[in-house]
């Protein structure tokens, strides 16, 4: 299994996320979408 953490920030309250070249060949994944901690981006 791969796995992807990543920052980002909302785009019209959209996120983007360009996936790295492990994930090409994936059909759907599963998204977990929490707040990040102002102070530390993380």
């Amino acid at each position: 299994m791969n796995a992807l953490r990543k920052i980002v920030k909302p785009v019209d309250k959209k996120p983007i996320i360009n996936l790295p070249d492990g994930f090409a060949h994936v059909n759907q994944f599963e998204v977990i979408i929490l707040p990040a901690d102002e102070k530390t981006g993380k």
